[in-house]
């Protein structure tokens, strides 16, 4: 017994509110050649039916609406039911076939049988067959109808294994009280599901989330080591710096972060980035500055400043 998705089920339900529309989805594949006969279609189909199990089994409604409905096994099967021939009248072109298609698919499914149908259909022009599929929609949709097709036939001329034989005895069908009581139950432990479904939930969300913060940790760390690793210049070490002779000193716009050129005998001219300044500079005097270890050719950040001595 297998009970219909919400989905499936809201299809049986919008069939019962009207009983001239029909769910069913059908499909039509034409093939040249030769028609098989009908016996040998049967056994052909009757070979592939284990691969489809829904195939045996019949909807059944639950009694009060007390749940969805069911997939019940179908102990009185009869695979002659499901399985139908039919010839075109002459001469057999396309608009026959199309209104025997829709003659076909108008008809409801009947819901003491399994819901699906395969029409054998003979008498076709140039001598051709078709076969109509014909299934409801609460079983399947339409790609995994088209799909089924891959199922029934083989892809090459070359048959495939037949699969093993389902010789088990469909169990009997449960009365209507045994499907009211199953959905009585289960909507009492309803609740409990959900409950414990929206644990896991949680779970799986804290689980997340801690793994997300230890790759956070993990990323912060290394950055740390790359750090560390990076080489800096030793504490109080100072690198040499281009002296200014007196009266060669000069300053531009003075105050914080200014530029000072400076000119030493018999050197190349140099410039000095004076990030913050404790005094003005003055000719033939010397200051206390805050700059870079370094000679730079341009501006920098002040974040970046390191204390030396000009």
């Amino acid at each position: 017994m297998e009970t219909l998705s919400s989905l499936d089920a809201s299809f049986v339900d919008a069939e019962d509110q009207d009983r001239r529309t029909s769910f069913a989805i059908a499909s039509i594949a034409v093939f040249e050649g030769p028609a098989p006969s009908y016996e040998e279609f049967l056994a052909a189909i009757a070979r592939r039916l284990p691969l489809v199990p829904l195939y045996r089994r019949k909807l059944r409604k639950v009694p009060f609406n007390l749940g969805p409905p069911v997939w019940v096994d179908d102990p009185n099967f009869d695979l002659r039911y499901h399985v139908r021939q039919t010839a075109l009248p002459a001469p057999g072109g396309d608009q026959q076939l199309r209104r025997l298609m829709a003659r076909v698919v108008t008809q409801r499914l009947d819901r003491d049988y399994p819901l699906w149908e395969y029409w054998l259909v003979e008498g076709l022009d140039r001598g051709r067959w078709a076969l109509i599929s014909k299934v409801h929609h609460c079983m399947i949709d339409g790609v995994s109808g088209t799909d089924l097709y891959r199922v029934i036939f083989d892809l090459s001329p070359e048959p495939s294994p037949p699969p093993a034989i389902d010789d088990r005895a469909a169990p009997a069908e449960p009365s209507g009280f045994e499907l009211a009581v199953r959905a009585a139950v289960n909507a009492a432990l309803l609740p409990l599901r959900d409950g414990r479904a929206v644990q896991r939930a949680l779970a799986a969300r804290h689980i997340r989330d801690y793994r997300r913060l230890h790759d956070d940790a993990r990323h912060r760390r290394a950055g740390r080591r790359n750090r560390r690793r990076r080489p800096r210049p030793a504490r109080g070490r100072q690198e040499p710096q281009p002296q200014a002779a007196a009266g060669q000193a000069e300053t531009r716009n003075g105050g914080r972060g200014q530029e000072v050129s400076a000119r030493s005998g018999g050197q190349a001219p140099g410039r000095l980035l004076i990030l913050a300044s404790y005094g003005r500079v003055q000719p033939g005097t010397s200051s206390s500055f805050k700059i870079l270890p370094r000679v730079f050719s341009g501006s920098s950040s002040r974040n970046s400043m390191t204390r030396g001595y000009l």
